[in-house]
């Protein structure tokens, strides 16, 4: 059931998001311009804390990942297979999955949201449940014009109840990516 709801949610993201607007405001940054930093495959790397909710007593951890997008895949929905791993001091995820962005009308601003399946293990300190572990991530940005981008990123990592305990894990960070 839990997995069926984690699906749900995931496809009103994917969903929701439509068709990316671009701006016409060539003095914030061109349609043509945001169009290739937009599509192009990107890296991210980001900086936060993790397990910020404390879960059964474990204290916040410090916390950092890497990512990689592939460019656009599906148009109309902005669409890219992302592959990403992180560690903290409780733990270390990787995984696949996909992600999409909507940008905003008349600024270089957007929302991401992704979903990806991977492995986790634990250092002995925040055991997940399981070593298949779901990551949902949100990200509020912004596009500069040199290719760069800078966001904050809410993710959650569970198993779904695949596991005999489910206590799942939330982590904040500061991501920078580069479009290519």
């Amino acid at each position: 059931m839990k997995i069926l709801k984690l699906l749900t949610l995931s496809a009103s993201i994917l969903l929701y998001s439509g068709n990316v607007s671009f701006s016409a405001d060539e003095t914030v940054i061109s349609d043509e311009a945001l169009q290739d930093r937009f599509s192009g495959p990107r890296v991210y790397i980001s900086l936060g804390a993790d397990n910020i909710r404390e879960r059964r007593g474990f204290d916040i951890s410090t916390y950092g990942a890497i990512e990689v997008a592939s460019e656009i895949l599906n148009e109309d929905y902005g669409l890219r297979l992302r592959l990403g791993a992180d560690v903290s001091e409780v733990g270390a995820w990787a995984g696949v999955g996909i992600s999409t962005e909507y940008v905003f009308d008349e600024k270089p601003f957007y929302i991401e949201g992704s979903f990806m399946a991977g492995g986790y293990t634990d250092f002995g300190e925040l055991d997940l449940g399981h070593a298949l572990e779901f990551r949902s991530q949100v990200a509020i940005g912004y596009h500069f014009e040199n290719d760069f981008d800078v966001a904050l990123t809410y993710a959650h990592k569970s198993n779904a109840s695949i596991g005999d305990s489910n206590p799942g894990a939330e982590s904040f960070a500061l991501r920078i990516g580069h479009a290519f």
